[in-house]
């Protein structure tokens, strides 16, 4: 096919756990607001049906499987999107078009999205949390949301292949022919995590009110000691309306759980920091403020005693705390009773 030219992209491309599922969602309830400053965010690329964040994740995987597995079939599904955004992008007027996925973020798929989505200038916005911490949540979502049954360890040691931050922003920076990168880092102390939504504004520009109502958390993370014991769960083959309430019982009891949030041991943090500090410095360096420092904070390390009595390896005392936890609890009228 033709690659669809227009004059600006705004991508935001993510990363992971960034505050993307908000900022999809509010620029998706504002499509008529942003056109009246000629800024198209398609409909095309969104799955409607669903009960996801309102982000560009049907294009993105239909782009990443014909990545990953060119074949008629796989690249039929792709052109079927990129047909529907062309067709949507051709009856608008809008100059800027605004796409949003966090499933973009990686240099294969944007190195084949480039040859079909051609516009003359790009603002690249995205966000960047710390390696450990965004893994650290990484491992939250896909045992609550993609029922893993993965031990953390294992999981880790994979997931430490795929995030690759330099590599991604040098791609991103060759998207179009005059292409602006704006990395925004993920961390308490900065804008972006304390306000998603309004950093995006005032970077791009837009003009759009926002409320306390629209920065919300959409996918709070929980613990690690019930993480753990949630992948038990699918481990064990809990079916889906029961893995449900029980997910629900322990987000109402979060405040009252263990507060070690990582299942990452403390030692294991430390080397995955060691590895990402060169490409940390580099980053800061090339996209930041020039400074020979890591982008990321120095990371305050968990207690190893504490991690050890909270979390541990020992996932089958985690296990039966939790189920008499629970059980206590369906006695007194909890909707679940295991």
């Amino acid at each position: 096919m033709n690659p669809i030219r227009f004059d600006r992209l705004i991508l935001h491309p993510g990363s992971p756990k960034t505050g993307t599922s908000t900022l999809q969602n509010f620029l998706f309830r504002k499509r008529d607001l942003l056109a009246t400053q000629n800024h198209l965010y398609p409909l095309a690329g969104i799955d409607q049906a669903s009960g996801n964040a309102k982000g560009h994740h049907a294009m993105s995987l239909a782009l990443g499987a014909f990545t990953d597995s060119p074949d008629a079939q796989t690249e039929r599904a792709f052109l079927e999107q990129m047909d529907a955004l062309r067709a949507e992008i051709e009856a608008n007027a809008c100059k800027t078009i605004i796409l949003s996925s966090e499933e973009l973020f990686s240099s294969k798929r944007i190195a084949r999205l480039k040859c079909y989505l051609q516009p003359e200038e790009c603002l690249v916005y995205v966000s960047l949390r710390p390696q450990y911490d965004v893994m650290n949540a990484n491992y939250y979502t896909q045992v609550t949301h993609n029922r893993m049954i993965a031990a953390p360890n294992i999981y880790y040691e994979k997931s430490m292949r795929n995030i690759q931050y330099r590599r991604s922003l040098i791609e991103f920076s060759q998207f179009a022919p005059r292409t602006e990168i704006s990395m925004r880092i993920f961390e308490r102390g900065h804008a972006v995590r304390d306000n998603p939504i309004r950093d995006f504004l005032s970077v791009t520009g837009l003009n759009l009110d926002d409320g306390p109502q629209d920065n919300v958390v959409e996918h709070p993370t929980l613990p690690a000691s019930p993480t753990l014991f949630l992948r038990w769960l699918n481990e064990a083959g809990l079916s889906q309306q029961d893995f449900y309430e029980v997910f629900k019982e322990l987000h109402q009891m979060r405040p009252s759980l263990p507060k070690e949030v990582r299942t990452m041991s403390p030692h294991r943090m430390r080397a995955i920091v060691e590895m990402f500090e060169d490409d940390n410095i580099w980053l800061r360096q090339t996209y930041g403020d020039g400074q020979a420092a890591s982008i990321f904070h120095t990371p305050v390390y968990s207690d190893t005693e504490k991690w050890d009595r909270e979390v541990g390896d020992d996932h089958l005392q985690v296990q039966q705390a939790f189920l008499k936890l629970l059980c206590a609890r369906a006695e007194g009228g909890s909707p679940f009773n295991p």
